[in-house]
């Protein structure tokens, strides 16, 4: 319900609004598999699936898109906590701001915990990034 008000409440302004100021950002996990699920076979014998890997690789990335052009996409291992969401901000998205957006801009991100921590908050009180807050 929250969500629902929120965008009700901000209907007519995005109606208006080019969102040319926002620079839209999240991270996602990609999982690589480098083989094939079936195996060559002789003619009249039934396919043998080859079973999956126990632990396939997977590449974590961050990154964001705007109006005026892409961050860098930041590589990532391991599980993001708000520690290393801070670091990834300072080294790619700070640089972009300054780069693209030195007069003003809008920051919006999903509410995930690591985005909405205490330590995330200070980073972007410090820094100057204006987080467009969503419910």
């Amino acid at each position: 319900a929250k969500r629902l008000d929120w965008a009700r409440k901000h209907l007519e302004k995005a109606l208006n609004d080019d969102f040319k100021d926002v620079i839209w950002t999240d991270e996602t996990t990609v999982q690589l598999e480098a083989h094939r699920r079936f195996a060559c076979r002789k003619v009249g014998q039934p396919a043998k699936l080859k079973p999956r890997p126990k632990h396939p690789v997977k590449v974590h990335v961050w990154a964001g898109i705007s109006w005026r052009g892409a961050t860098h996409v930041v590589t990532f291992e391991g599980k993001m906590n708000a520690c290393g969401y801070t670091s990834i901000l300072d080294s790619a998205l700070l640089p972009f701001l300054h780069n693209k957006y030195p007069l003003h801009h809008r920051l919006m991100q999903d509410n995930d915990p690591k985005h909405t921590s205490r330590l995330a908050q200070t980073f972007f009180d410090e820094n100057g990034v204006n987080w467009w807050h969503t419910p």
